[in-house]
Formats: C-alpha cells, sequence, structure tokens
C-alpha cells in the first residue's frame, strides 16, 4: 500500500533534476572545509539520490556510514512526500541512492563516524530537503508542502566534574534542540520549533538543570535576527548563557558543534539563510559580586564585563571555572521567498516582537519603521525597496553578472513590475507568471514556465530563457559576503572562505534563489526535463566562468 501510494504520488511531479550543496566547516581537527552534494532526479515514479560531488571522508569525527545516510535520505522523504502514507518498506522501494564508499556520507573503516547523527546525516537531511522542497515546488498540487531548512547543524557544550551535591557528573546542555523552523511556502517557520529528525525533541528545563548541576543561567530566549529573512520568515533560534555556581573546582567544558562559518539552514526560492552558531567565552566577569549584593544579572552578552574569547566549532577539554561566564547560540530555520516580498506589517510585528531588529528591517527587508511610534513609513518604504531593487542590478552590473543585451531598467519600470510596499502583488499581475496556454510548471513563488511556448517566465513578464535550460544562466547574480543576510553569520570566525550567492530576475530585481557555497564553487543547476532546449543571449555570464552556451540542456 505505501509503495502504490508513494509511485502514484511521484507520478504527479514533474520529472527533472534538482541539486543542494552542505558544508561542515570544521572536522574536529582543523577548519577544514568538507561539503556533502546531492543531485536528486525524478523520473516516472522513482527518485534517485545521487551524491557524487561529495567531498572523501574525513580525519575528523563528522563522517557517516551508509546507515546514516540512508536516515539522512529518509527523514526528508518521510517527511515532506510520505506524511500521510505509512512509513515503511514500500518507501523505500522507490528510492535509489548512489554514493561511492570513502566519502563523507557513505564511510569506509576506520574512518571516525562517531558524530555521524549531528554531522554528516544531518547534512544529507539538509540537502534532501531543500532537492525535494523544489521538487514539490514544481507542482501546483504539491507546491505547498515545500519548506526550506530547519535549524541546520548541532550545537552541544558538554560539562563534566563534580556536583554541587558532591557526585561526578557529566552533562550534555541540549538546548539547541529548539532550533528554528524552515519557513514554508506560505506561512513562516516554527519559533524554536524543534529539529526535523526528531518527531518528539525536547529541550532541559532550566530550573531542574540548575537543581542538578552546579550552573546559574543568565538568559536562556529568542535570539533576534536568527529566522532566516524571506517574503515567510524562517523560525528564530535561541542564546545562552550561564555560569558556575556553587560549583566545587575542577570543571570541564567539551565544545562540539559545526556551523559557526556558514549557516546550514538555507533559505529556498530567494530566501536568505539563518544565523550560525557562536561560542563565547567571557572572562574576568562580575557576576559572582553583582550575586553577593543583589544586583541586577546582565540580560545580554554584551552587558557582561570582561575578556571575551571566541572558541572554533569543536574544541578539546578546557577548564570552566570562577569568574567566567560561557555563551552560545544556535541555527534557525531558513527564509523563503524574496524578502522584500514580505507584508510591511509583518516585519513591523517582527520588530515590535524583537524577532527582527529594526537594521535588518531596513536594510534586509526593505522596511521603514519611524522612530518612537514604531509604525511604518509606508512612503518610505516604497522609496527604499526601489533603490535595494536597483543597487541589487547595479552590483550584479558592477561584478560583470548582468546578462548580455540587458540593462538596468529604470526605477519606474521596477516600480510597475514589483510587489507594493505592503506585500500583495500589484493589480494586473498573475503570480504564477504571465499569460500563456497549456500545463504551467513553477520554479518557487516567481517564475513560471509555460509549455505551450516552452519559456521559464518572471512574474514581472519577463522572459529568462527556455524552461529545459534552468533559470540561471538567464539571471543577475551577484556574490556578497554572508553578513549581507543579516549578523551573526560567522563574522566573528574566518568569514571570507563562504560567500552569499545571489540570483535575480534582470527586470524587475526579485531575488529568485540564493546559494551559499565556497568562493569560486560552480553553481547549483534545477532542470526540468521533456522540456525544449534554447540557447540563451550569446556571452550571458554564468558563476563559475561558463557562458550560456555551454550551460544549456534541456533532458536528463
Amino acid at each position: 500500500h505505501a509503495e502504490e501510494r508513494l509511485r502514484a504520488r511521484l507520478r504527479e511531479l514533474p520529472d527533472g533534476r534538482w541539486e543542494a550543496v552542505q558544508h561542515i566547516d570544521h572536522d574536529g581537527h582543523t577548519e577544514l572545509a568538507s561539503r556533502v552534494r546531492l543531485t536528486l532526479t525524478k523520473q516516472g515514479e522513482t527518485l534517485t539520490f545521487d551524491f557524487a560531488g561529495t567531498d572523501p571522508q574525513a580525519r575528523g569525527c563528522i563522517n557517516t556510514t551508509w546507515a546514516g545516510l540512508m536516515a539522512g535520505v529518509f527523514t526528508p522523504v518521510l517527511v515532506l512526500l510520505c506524511h500521510d502514507i505509512p512509513w515503511n518498506q514500500g518507501v523505500f522501494n522507490c528510492v535509489q541512492v548512489q554514493a561511492d564508499e570513502g566519502i563523507l556520507c557513505n564511510c569506509r573503516y576506520p574512518a571516525p563516524c562517531s558524530m555521524a547523527t549531528i554531522a554528516g546525516t544531518r547534512l544529507v537531511a539538509n540537502c534532501g530537503t531543500l532537492a525535494i522542497s523544489k521538487m514539490l515546488s514544481a507542482s501546483p498540487r504539491y507546491a505547498r508542502e515545500a519548506m526550506a531548512v530547519w535549524a541546520g547543524s548541532s550545537q552541544c557544550p558538554s560539562l563534566a566534574g563534580v556536583s554541587q551535591h558532591g557526585y561526578r557528573f557529566g552533562f550534555m546542555e541540549m538546548s539547541h534542540h529548539a532550533g528554528g523552523g524552515g519557513a514554508r511556502s506560505f506561512a513562516d517557520g516554527v519559533d524554536l520549533g524543534g529539529v526535523l529528525q526528531n518527531a518528539t525533541p525536547s529541550i532541559p528545563n532550566v530550573e531542574a538543570t540548575e537543581h542538578s548541576y552546579p550552573l546559574l543561567y543568565l538568559f536562556r530566549r529568542q535570539l533576534v535576527d536568527s529566522g532566516g529573512p524571506g517574503r515567510w520568515r524562517g523560525g528564530v533560534s535561541g542564546e545562552i548563557c550561564y555560569v558556575p555556581y556553587d560549583a566545587p573546582p575542577g570543571l570541564s567544558m567539551v565544545l562540539v558543534a559545526y556551523g559557526v562559518e556558514v549557516p546550514n539552514a538555507l533559505g529556498l526560492w530567494g530566501g536568505l539563510p539563518t544565523c550560525c552558531v557562536r561560542w563565547v567565552r567571557v572572562r574576568g566577569t562580575d557576576i559572582a559580586e553583582r550575586l553577593r549584593a543583589g544586583a541586577h544579572l546582565p540580560l545580554t552578552l554584551e552587558e557582561i564585563p570582561g575578556e571575551v574569547q571566541v572558541f572554533p566549532a569543536m574544541h578539546p577539554r578546557l577548564p570552566f571555572g570562577e569568574g567566567e561566564a560561557w555563551y552560545s547560540n544556535w541555527q534557525g530555520g531558513g527564509g523563503y521567498g524574496d524578502p522584500m516580498d514580505r507584508e510591511s506589517e509583518r516585519v513591523r510585528c517582527d520588530v515590535e516582537n524583537q524577532l527582527v531588529s529594526v537594521a535588518c528591517a531596513r536594510s534586509i527587508y526593505g522596511v521603514v519603521i519611524t522612530p518612537g511610534s514604531g509604525a511604518v513609513d509606508m512612503a518610505g518604504t516604497a522609496a527604499l525597496r526601489q533603490q535595494i531593487r536597483q543597487e541589487r542590478l547595479a552590483r550584479a552590473a558592477s561584478q560583470g553578472h548582468l546578462p548580455a543585451g540587458r540593462r538596468r531598467p529604470a526605477a519606474a519600470a521596477l516600480e510597475v513590475s514589483s510587489p507594493d510596499p505592503s506585500g500583495r502583488t500589484p493589480a494586473g499581475l498573475d503570480p504564477r507568471g504571465t499569460p500563456g496556454s497549456g500545463e504551467r510548471v513553477s520554479f518557487g513563488p516567481v517564475l513560471t514556465a509555460d509549455r505551450s511556448s516552452g519559456l521559464l517566465l518572471c512574474r514581472c513578464g519577463a522572459t529568462l530563457g527556455a524552461a529545459g535550460d534552468g533559470y540561471k544562466s538567464a539571471a543577475a547574480w551577484e556574490e556578497l559576503p554572508l553578513t549581507a543576510a543579516g549578523p551573526i553569520r560567522g563574522e566573528q570566525y574566518r568569514g571570507d572562505r563562504f560567500v552569499l550567492r545571489c540570483f535575480y530576475c534582470p527586470n524587475c530585481a526579485t531575488l529568485l534563489e540564493t546559494e551559499v557555497t565556497l568562493r569560486g564553487s560552480p553553481p547549483l543547476e534545477d532542470r526540468l526535463f521533456g522540456w525544449p532546449a534554447a540557447t540563451a543571449p550569446a556571452g550571458t555570464s554564468v558563476p563559475g566562468g561558463a557562458t550560456a552556451e555551454t550551460a544549456t540542456g534541456g533532458g536528463p
């Protein structure tokens, strides 16, 4: 029954190929960047997950075996495709997995794999979530099921020593299980919603932790600007800070995480990524003095006086003693759709609820909040969004990534073809594409492939080439630092290896898709099969240096 149901569902989806990539920025020994790359192919009633292009197994503990690989594959398969289908072997019969031995997500003995469930396996699930969601987006019936990546990495501080009760203990702080949910195609991600692979995640009760272990929490709360920006915002994550309290000497800490330099909860169809993980120790604090004096305790990391030290993703045992405060935050969910398509009233509410800062409301969402009243300046918002769209294409042109034959449109053209400040679609524009007959298949909320003409169309009416070629060869694009997606994107770490690659409609400057990738990496490609192929305008640039002539094709 399960197999028949899933095969019938797959037959309803268009055939095609979708790609996704994920990175780990530390292998347990060094800050070596390791990559998992997925190509998802759907033909007829079969799904094929191909991990060609994934890096070789690492020297550190981040690898996973075949069992972990299969767990990572079937997490998004079950959640996104089989929410109403029994989860059994029948589902497995519809899926093929191709992965050479000796790679990070299918390691061979004696590769270390003790972090498999929160490293290699997690990255496979992240890739699958993106690729399957893009596939679902190509179906009018199932596009609603698409969503961005949930909290994309793990962050586990482990504490050991003797408790205030006199017994030896080992304790793993698991607040990171309150990760942000990925934004959906119709709604924001769930704030502090959990992690995708755990059906019943739980986080520790602060008071129970303080009762059992020699710790005092200064705060545990939602983290502003941690949800990936988008038309629908990713769920926010959290931040914690604690100090030793009534602690015998000899406490020690081990740090285990990844995603301090690169976000793993990526956005979908123009949505931006979440924040990164941070490890911060503040030494020489005055917390003990404040406690003795009954004074107010710090409510933010910035309020804690002392020497600030930032630690890498993973670190061997180090002491945790008197006068120190440990701070960390984890990743939220990725966004969905262009942030500048978000209704200004939703942005205002996010600012009021301390989910989005005033600065990010302005720079990313293009929403001007009036000081004092907190109301939206509608005229200022309209003008700012026009300016941001112009700047997108100006930067793309300055980097040499505006397609040949295109020139930056006047502000008036952008104004006509873009949503108004409230986020509503302008009158006369069909968000699923321009008029045409025949079946239509979407690439997210903005682009539509029209089968009668074989063309890929933006909601503004612009043509982005043939549907079989994909859209990136005809898009304007640029590379930005990760901090362009908001604060807490690894700026306290190296911050130069990874870039945020943004693809825009060259006419209306709507953000079509984003990639978080190592600098100089080739672009990801999404293709529909069975559509006529055509060459984009000669000389059109493609990330990685290829021209449009070498980036076309209409079949598997």
